[in-house]
C-alpha cells in the first residue's frame, strides 16, 4: 500500500513527463490506489498504447481513452479519430472524396 506522499510523488513525475510532451493537465486525483491524471490531448506514443472505454455515470455516456504513464492512469476524452497508420491503410487514393479536396494548384 502506497502512502499519500508516494502517490503524489509518482503523480508529479508523470505530470512532468506529460508536460514535456506538450500535454495540458486538467486534474490530478491521488485518492485512488493508482493516481489518475486527466489531460486534454495526448502525445502520439501515449495515444498508441491507449484503451478505448465507454463509461456510464448517472445515465451520462462518456467515451474516453486511458493509458499508463510513469505508474499513473492517464485519461482523456476520446476524439473518435483513428491513428494515422490505421487511416492510411483504408484510404483509397482514387476516391472522389480525396480528389475533390486536392489543392487547386496541383
Amino acid at each position: 500500500m502506497r502512502s499519500l506522499i508516494e502517490k503524489q510523488a509518482i503523480a508529479l513525475a508523470a505530470v512532468g513527463v506529460l508536460k514535456l510532451n506538450g500535454c495540458h493537465v486538467l486534474t490530478i486525483n491521488t485518492s485512488h490506489l493508482t493516481p489518475v491524471i486527466d489531460i486534454d490531448k495526448p502525445f502520439d506514443r501515449l495515444r498508441r498504447k491507449a484503451a478505448h472505454i465507454t463509461e456510464v455515470h448517472r445515465g451520462i455516456v462518456n467515451k474516453i481513452c486511458v493509458a499508463t504513464c510513469q505508474g499513473c492512469l492517464v485519461r482523456w476524452p476520446d476524439d473518435g479519430l483513428d491513428l494515422p497508420e490505421q487511416l492510411t491503410t483504408t484510404l483509397n487514393p482514387y476516391s472522389p472524396e480525396l480528389i475533390s479536396v486536392w489543392p487547386k494548384n496541383f
